[in-house]
This record gives structure tokens, C-alpha cells and sequence, in this order.
């Protein structure tokens, strides 16, 4: 997929989007890319952070703003996912 150039489309809806159930989706969809290592240097490449912070900065829905904050998360790794975990025990 992200051979295929998903990762810029993504990023585009996700900075162009006003609808609050494609913000949703394409915050979901960075972020199960994300859990891969090699997607994840390809959205951050291509500067997919910054639309997910302006996301959550901005935005009042809670399902968006669950999404884009999960994003973010696996956006930082796998360290970032076991800190979360642990805190949450």
C-alpha cells in the first residue's frame, strides 16, 4: 500500500477533509499503517505528523480526535505503545 502512494492521499484528505467521519477513517488508517515500521518512516517522510496534531488541536469529535491521538501514538513506535500500556495498569 504505501509502495502504491497511499500515504499522501491520506495525508491530503487528512489536511483538506472538513467531514468529521473521513477525518475518522484517515486518521485510522495512518495510524494502522503506522505499526509497521516501514510505513511509518513513510508517513512521517512525507510529513504526516503535523495534520495530526493540527487535528487534534482543532477538532471537538471525540472519534476523530480518539483516532488521530491513536495515530500519533503508534506514529512514535513501539515504546511510545508500551509507556501507554503500562499507564494504563
Amino acid at each position: 500500500m504505501v509502495q502504491g502512494g497511499v500515504v499522501p492521499g491520506l495525508i491530503q484528505l487528512c489536511t483538506k477533509s472538513d467531514d468529521n467521519t473521513v477525518l475518522a477513517n484517515v486518521a485510522e488508517a495512518i495510524g494502522n499503517l503506522a505499526v509497521e515500521q516501514s510505513c511509518r518512516n513513510a508517513i512521517l517522510e512525507s510529513g504526516g505528523m503535523q495534520p495530526l496534531v493540527q487535528v487534534c488541536s482543532s477538532m471537538q469529535d471525540n472519534a476523530v480526535l480518539a483516532a488521530a491521538a491513536a495515530a500519533l501514538v503508534n506514529l512514535r513506535g513501539a515504546d511510545a505503545r508500551q509507556g501507554i500500556r503500562r499507564g494504563l495498569r
